[in-house]
């Protein structure tokens, strides 16, 4: 969709860029929080809160007035939030696997 809407690699890899190097920024932080929740309760609302913005997305893009910076900073919430859903996603199977089926 970035690409496009600008038709610039440079914007393309810009926003590709930032939602990497938030997951990057955000997964030692994810890991922490991870440990004492809910895993299950936290997958839940890692999902809820990405539909949020893919909605919100899907809303700029039809409405027809999205720009390049908005698509930049849903790239940064995608990869907050996909940053602890990396680790709750682990931490829940290996619960459910044990030690015993690795």
């Amino acid at each position: 969709m970035v690409l496009e809407s600008t038709d610039s690699q440079l914007w393309l890899g810009i926003v590709t860029g930032i939602g990497g190097l938030t997951m990057f920024a955000f997964s030692p932080l994810a890991g922490v929080a991870v440990d004492p929740s809910n895993r299950r309760n936290l997958l839940v609302n890692v999902r809820i809160a990405l539909m949020s913005v893919f909605l919100v997305a899907a809303a700029l893009v039809m409405s027809g007035v999205v720009e390049p910076w908005q698509f930049t900073i849903l790239g940064l919430a995608i990869g907050a939030v996909s940053a602890f859903a990396g680790p709750a996603y682990r931490a829940l199977v290996a619960g459910i696997v044990g030690s015993d089926g690795c």
